[in-house]
């Protein structure tokens, strides 16, 4: 016989399917561009690149963390990052065999300067 147990501190990097901004990747991108600002350091000294953010959410869609793992550009562009994707909205949270799951997944974010 064979017993199926959910252990609750399993985090999914492979769902069945993965979590996702309410409205889709095109408000996500909205959502981006209206509330990251561009860090002052960065744009003094003229600074443009990529982060990529290693979220975890919960089974409700909530965000309960953000990293940067590796060493990636500074120029308070993972700070930023951070507090734009800890400040939005709930996401649909990930779903494995059908039962909503914590979460992890790599996100680029992007900053250049529009002159």
């Amino acid at each position: 016989e064979v017993i199926i147990v959910h252990d609750i501190n399993t985090v999914y990097w492979r769902p069945d399917e993965p979590a996702s901004f309410p409205g889709g990747e095109a408000a996500f991108d909205q959502y981006l561009h209206k509330n990251l600002q561009y860090p002052e350091e960065a744009m003094e000294k003229k600074i443009e690149g990529t982060v990529y953010a290693l979220m975890t959410l919960d089974e409700q869609g909530n965000i309960t963390s953000v990293d940067f793992p590796g060493d990636q550009m500074k120029y308070g562009f993972q700070k930023e990052a951070r507090r734009v994707l800890m400040a939005s909205p709930r996401w649909n949270p990930a779903k494995h065999a059908g039962t909503p799951v914590k979460a992890k997944f790599a996100l680029p974010i992007t900053y250049d300067i529009k002159y």
